[in-house]
């Protein structure tokens, strides 16, 4: 569930920082304006989720919290694609199909400015800095779906579980007791896999001293030997 809101006084500094970092940055000042003209801000909850099956271009923002892009199967099997932080671009590179959708989630409490794609469409022909900055976005946003997918074909579950936990972080857990809240059925959607086999490799983890797990709480106590885990095979 998402619900459109009139920023508040905090949530106005969180749209100032978006036009000084991220997608936005690569942009001049007068062009950040343009792009974020008629730009709808989107409050979600942890947990919430917009899932498109159609062929409507839906670029946004994040405007705060963190938000995973993903891709669904009929039968609710899901493959996270990347994690999106403060000022990152969403919904540049889409995957259509009977099969499958795609779409976002926010892992927790996060605001999303959804963009208008026709009228950054029209300004991407006009703007060649704009062109250039989407391009770029496509190249990286493709990068990140192709190890995606090798992660699921080639990793074992444990490294898959690992890597999502130091995603979840943005990679800078450098100090034991330092916490993710997430569940083993969050892990699963993320990595691909069932509630039963995450919850074995959590174990495993845990048994080995990598991590403590609590009630919806992964604890990482050797974020050292966690980033061995995760990047066995890059």
């Amino acid at each position: 569930m998402a619900i459109p809101k009139t920023p508040s006084a905090a949530e106005d500094e969180a749209l100032a920082r978006v036009r000084e970092t991220g997608f936005l940055l690569r942009l001049p000042p007068q062009l950040r304006e343009a792009v974020l003209e008629g730009a709808d801000l989107v409050a979600y909850p942890a947990g919430g989720v917009a899932v498109y099956r159609d062929e409507r271009w839906r670029p946004a923002l994040v405007a705060w919290g963190l938000v995973r892009s993903y891709l669904a199967r009929v039968d609710d099997r899901q493959l996270t694609l990347v994690y999106h932080r403060l000022g990152d671009l969403v919904e540049v590179f889409r995957a259509r199909g009977e099969m499958v959708s795609d779409g976002i989630q926010a892992i927790e409490p996060s605001g999303v400015l959804h963009l208008d794609g026709n009228r950054l469409e029209r300004l991407a022909k006009t703007h060649e800095e704009l062109a250039i900055a989407l391009a770029e976005e496509l190249r990286d946003r493709l990068a990140h779906a192709y190890r995606a997918l090798a992660f699921q074909a080639f990793a074992p579950l444990r490294q898959r579980v690992a890597a999502d936990l130091l995603e979840r972080t943005g990679w800078v857990v450098d100090q034991s007791g330092e916490g993710v809240r997430v569940s083993a059925q969050e892990l699963a959607e993320a990595t691909g896999s069932v509630r039963e086999v995450v919850a074995r490799a959590l174990r495993q983890l845990r048994r080995d001293g990598v991590i403590g797990v609590e009630r919806n709480r992964v604890v990482v106590l050797d974020p050292a030997r966690l980033r061995r885990e995760a990047t066995a095979l890059s």
